[in-house]
């Protein structure tokens, strides 16, 4: 089913393969922060250079830093960043947070083609306004740099004005018990009290198959 989709995004922590398929564009998140998150011993230097050869050896074109700074600073992650670049002479997609403040956002967007907006998902304080979007975007794109959206979703993505976000909500129907419709706007449907959801997979193809159609219909409208 994934084969379908053009646009795909994986996380380093969880998938360490190529692709099966070549889809137009493959986002890689470092999955940094999910691996500190789970626990585990987490030696920063050995996941990067684990990181790096993942990119080497794949010929990955787009991956996203290691946006740890409330782990390890934002000093470390520079120099994670500037390491990362040097050892796979490509440039990396660099995610701003709120807190590293507005001379850092245009410092981005002046030095990178393709940079991303950290922190939606996680709540972070940028959450809250949304509509500042519209002004993140005209900011980069007076620079000629493209912003990702990370964690986005929901009617704001219409008119914010990313050239790509990324989501998991299509596997929110297997959560909620929901089955997604798609068809101009998302429909979603809760399975009665009284029925229990049996077939998971065969839900998330589905829903994949609906969010995959919302993916075309953003494409067509000129949204990326």
């Amino acid at each position: 089913m994934l084969n379908k989709s053009n646009y795909i995004l994986t996380s380093f922590y969880y998938f360490k393969d190529a692709l099966p398929y070549q889809p137009q564009i493959h986002l890689v998140d470092s999955g940094a922060f999910t691996f500190f998150s789970s626990g585990k011993k987490f030696d920063v230097d050995k996941y990067v250079g684990e990181f790096i050869n993942y990119i080497n050896e794949f010929d990955i074109k787009y991956f996203f830093e290691l946006d740890i700074d409330v782990l390890v600073g934002y000093d470390k992650v520079l120099e994670i960043r500037k390491r990362i670049e040097n050892e796979t002479n490509k440039k990396c997609i660099p995610v701003w947070h709120y807190f590293r403040g507005k001379d850092e956002f245009i410092k981005m967007c002046k030095e990178y083609e393709y940079a991303a907006i950290g922190g939606i998902a996680s709540k972070e304080k940028i959450a809250r306004y949304p509509e500042f979007y519209i002004k993140f975007n005209k900011i980069a794109n007076s620079y000629g740099c493209k912003l990702h959206g990370l964690g986005l979703t929901g009617k704001i993505i219409n008119t914010a004005g990313f050239y790509s976000v990324d989501s998991t909500s299509w596997k929110s129907g297997r959560r909620f018990a929901q089955i997604h419709k798609f068809n101009g706007e998302f429909i979603k449907i809760t399975s009665k009290k009284d029925k229990r959801l049996v077939d998971y997979n065969g839900l998330d193809n589905h829903n994949l198959n609906e969010w995959l159609k919302y993916q075309k219909y953003l494409e067509n409208k000129g949204v990326r």
